[in-house]
């Protein structure tokens, strides 16, 4: 009854202000407003001129983000001059309290979020390559979701939840959902053991023996990945932490290996110059890498095969990009050809030679063996 009363008494004193007290509030609050405005029309000006001279070194949208909270303490201080002036009383001043210390809460933890982006953005450009873009993006939603979780257990102990009989409840709780959740939790940390050890990153090209082909999405359960039929695989983490993987994207060379089979007819000193040759060309190609610490370069004759003399060829390109490499490769087997060509040789393919010895019939075989089973006709009468 008591607390009735006392909201009664504080609805009429309320609607009982006066009217300088009224315009006064009014003002309060439009100039609050007011000013909100002005502070970001003055410092969206700032900020575009600021990325327009460094280049778009922090995007636009994430200064306008950071902008949005702290103008919003104009009008929260706004509101707070208009409480001090109405003059509530106590029941109100405290729940009236509580509403601007919430949003000043809210304000603060915002800024803070909106922070996130572009200190992100700074170190990539600051640091890149000390930690990778899928390893930045996800210590970035981390940071996020501490912010978040910080926000609302700060805005709870202001209207006075005891947080931490919360969070030991939650707590409780916290360990039945993990019980069901272990799958889950595993591609966590799954992920998080691709992201540190650098496995593999957005757009490189794996296999495993799950999957081939280049991803595309790395997330906290699972990794996207498209395969070359244009059809997308979605792998759980802990499967692809636990598997080998080939990182394809992360070779220095794509290598070239072929044994090219040359005629038996072929001179010696025509293989010895076509061996020759192509070790040339090779060597001051622009597109191979012959460098004997970075790579091993083979143009050996081989081996004597059932139809063909062996060149063996083992090269690396330059290049790890798949057109650029096919491309070499042309390049080569076109070279290759002529310089075979020239040298008056040609390619062998598979051939049998059947020798056949002749026989005397007579001396091998008896003459009655030859003439068994013949039999003589006597001549038709006409």
């Amino acid at each position: 009854m008591e607390i009735a009363q006392q909201a009664y008494v504080g609805f009429c004193q309320i609607f009982d202000l006066t009217l300088n007290k009224m315009i006064i509030i009014v003002g309060l609050i439009s100039i609050g407003i007011l000013a909100r405005n002005l502070f970001s029309k003055a410092v969206m000006v700032l900020i575009k001129k600021f990325s327009q001279n460094n280049q778009g070194s922090l995007k636009e949208e994430y200064l306008v983000g950071l902008l949005q909270p702290i103008s919003l303490t104009f009008v929260i201080g706004a509101f707070y001059l208009a409480g001090v002036v109405a003059e509530l009383p106590l029941l109100f001043a405290i729940f009236y309290q509580n509403l601007l210390k919430t949003l000043i809460t809210f304000a603060f933890f915002w800024g803070v979020f909106s922070v996130i982006k572009p200190l992100s953005h700074i170190t990539k450009k600051a640091k890149k390559g000390d930690i990778n873009d899928e390893m930045r993006t996800l210590l970035s939603k981390l940071l996020e979701i501490i912010v978040v979780i910080l926000g609302v257990l700060s805005i709870m102990e202001v209207w006075g939840v005891d947080v931490a009989a919360f969070l030991a409840g939650l707590g409780i709780l916290g360990m039945a959902i993990g019980f069901a959740a272990q799958d889950t939790i595993k591609n966590f940390f799954g992920c998080l053991a691709l992201l540190m050890d650098k496995t593999f990153q957005k757009g490189h090209w794996i296999k495993t023996s799950l999957v081939e082909g280049t991803v595309e999405h790395i997330g906290f359960r699972t990794t996207a990945i498209r395969q070359f039929d244009k059809a997308l695989v979605h792998i759980p983490n802990a499967k692809l932490a636990d598997t080998a993987v080939i990182n394809f994207a992360k070779r220095t060379n794509r290598r070239v290996r072929w044994t090219i089979g040359l005629t038996y007819n072929t001179p010696s000193d025509a293989l010895e110059r076509i061996t020759k040759r192509i070790r040339d060309y090779l060597e001051h190609h622009p597109g191979i890498e012959t460098d004997p610490k970075k790579v091993t370069t083979l143009i050996n004759l081989d081996q004597f095969s059932d139809s063909s003399i062996d060149l063996f060829c083992y090269f690396f390109t330059r290049t790890i990009n798949w057109k650029e490499y096919m491309d070499i490769k042309e390049e080569c087997v076109l070279a290759i050809k002529r310089i075979v060509e020239e040298e008056g040789s040609s390619f062998a393919f598979p051939t049998k030679s059947i020798h056949i010895e002749s026989v005397n019939m007579n001396e091998e075989y008896p003459q009655h063996i030859l003439n068994k089973g013949v039999q003589k006709k006597s001549p038709q009468k006409t």
